[in-house]
């Protein structure tokens, strides 16, 4: 199954809101809502810039459709294989995403 660029987009910022803005409280909560679509855009871009590289991956065809069904696949695998990991993101500090994440966020883009 293939997906659009806004398809990824809009499904990720679901999950922002889902799994990430739903569970902040106080300001944090508008600080992060308040940046998440500058954060999307980056993540568009960043996709843009390696295009190429994704596209030899077969994670992107040519005319920049994505496939999510390998991406998940193999995000699952690697996440599943190496365990969770923490990232320290501004406003919230340290946020640790598993393998659980990725199916959300793969729910997220796909319905």
């Amino acid at each position: 199954m293939t997906v659009t660029m806004d398809q990824l987009v809009t499904g990720m910022s679901k999950y922002a809101d889902q799994e990430i803005i739903a569970k902040v409280s106080g300001v944090r909560k508008w600080l992060v809502a308040l940046a998440t679509p500058a954060v999307m855009m980056s993540v568009s871009d960043m996709i843009l810039k390696n295009k190429d590289t994704l596209v030899k991956a077969g994670y992107m065809t040519e005319d920049g459709m994505v496939d999510i069904e390998r991406l998940y696949t193999d995000a699952s695998g690697i996440a599943r294989k190496t365990g969770s990991v923490t990232e320290h993101l501004p406003v919230l500090g340290d946020v640790t995403f598993s393998e659980q994440d990725i199916e959300r966020l793969y729910l997220c883009i796909v319905s």
